[in-house]
């Protein structure tokens, strides 16, 4: 299995290979590059001013740690332990708090004092995002049920959580996740998130501006993050992508562009600096056997774009995994006998750690 790193670098040079593509002059901008080599990273957010980044590290037992790296002094501490992977945080605006669900609550971390505050209980432990306005007023939370996954705003001083859309109760509801606030402009505010019609499709990025309640699609992708360069990045498949856009008009100005392969978690900070999650290839990946020589015997199931954590079943016939497929994250079952595969969930969450049980016929 590939191990995940985070890296740091100066957005600004994905301005300069646009201009470059187009031909146009290339700008003296400055650089700076470092990788956070760690194991089973989860997402990875930069603080708004560009001097820490906080990133997840995944557990065995389903519990996820929240690190926090000075970016200057390279010192890194953790600073919660979540008891659950379906777990999401978020920047202040000021940079001096994180907001993350300890189980079924809303939690605040203030990086000052070290104090932890609960602002709210939540329906669900399941987070599929969060993001904290421009003004430091509210956050917003994807909070995801068995059918569908709701966007909900809680005051940032605390309160009970309100749902920004009604419930949808058709038969395939809509599912709304990873939202992300653009900057303020003239007071007003804007949201980024993910939505999908269906469980297990590929997701578009909506643009909501809520002071207008007008909402539109931009772009088909999931987990958008404005970048200051005039840009939205985003994932699709393995891959993270720019699409030009003014934050003027709220509206999209270029085609978009494949800025690096075998990447995602994209988190960008005021003075550019991005941070993003990436693997050590980019290809499709396999199952293999391998002799305890560790020759290669044969190959098992079907590739995939990404393979995690694998589990033989008790008779030896199966292998589950989570993987990645039309970029989402699901538990996937491998047949070793024959070349196929079977996805097992189908949630835009991150499904991941299966574990088989004794008699085989449940994970």
């Amino acid at each position: 299995m590939t191990a995940l790193a985070v890296t740091v670098a100066l957005v600004a040079g994905l301005a300069i290979g646009w201009l470059a593509w187009k031909g146009g002059p290339l700008p003296e901008i400055p650089y700076r590059r470092f990788t956070i080599a760690t194991a089973n990273v989860g997402d990875a957010k930069i603080s708004p001013d560009g001097r820490h980044v906080a990133y997840e590290v995944l557990r065995q037992g389903q519990s996820v740690n929240i690190w926090l790296r000075d970016i200057e002094s390279d010192n890194s501490r953790e600073i919660a332990e979540l008891p659950w992977s379906y777990s999401s945080f978020a920047w202040s605006p000021k940079s001096d708090a994180i907001v993350f669900n300890m189980g079924d609550e809303l939690t605040k971390f203030s990086l000052t004092s070290g104090a932890t505050v609960t602002l709210c209980n939540l329906e669900t432990r399941a987070v599929g995002g969060l993001a904290w306005s421009p003004d430091g007023e509210i956050i917003v939370l994807s909070s995801s049920s068995r059918s569908q996954a709701r966007l909900f705003e809680v005051l940032a001083r605390g309160g009970s959580p309100r749902p920004l859309f009604e419930a949808d109760t058709s038969e395939q509801p809509v599912r709304r996740y990873a939202p992300h606030f653009l900057p303020s402009q003239s007071g007003r505010r804007a949201l980024l998130y993910t939505e999908a019609d269906e469980i297990g499709a590929n997701g578009r990025i909506m643009l909501w501006d809520m002071a207008g309640d007008e909402r539109r699609e931009l772009v088909a992708g999931i987990r958008p993050a404005y970048s200051p360069t005039g840009h939205i990045l985003y994932q699709r498949e393995v891959g993270l992508w720019a699409l030009p856009f003014s934050i003027d008009s709220l509206t999209v100005t270029g085609e978009s562009f494949l800025i690096r392969q075998g990447a995602d978690s994209a988190s960008v900070a005021r003075d550019g600096t991005l941070v993003y999650r990436e693997s050590d290839d980019d290809g499709p990946q396999q199952l293999v056997w391998k002799s305890r020589e560790g020759r290669t015997l044969g190959t098992i199931g079907q590739p995939q774009v990404r393979i995690w954590g694998p589990r033989i079943s008790p008779d030896g016939k199966s292998i589950a995994v989570h993987g990645v497929d039309n970029g989402n994250q699901d538990i996937w079952i491998h047949d070793t006998a024959r070349s196929v595969k079977m996805r097992l969930t189908s949630d835009p969450a991150q499904e991941n750690r299966a574990i088989w049980s004794p008699d085989g016929r449940h994970i």
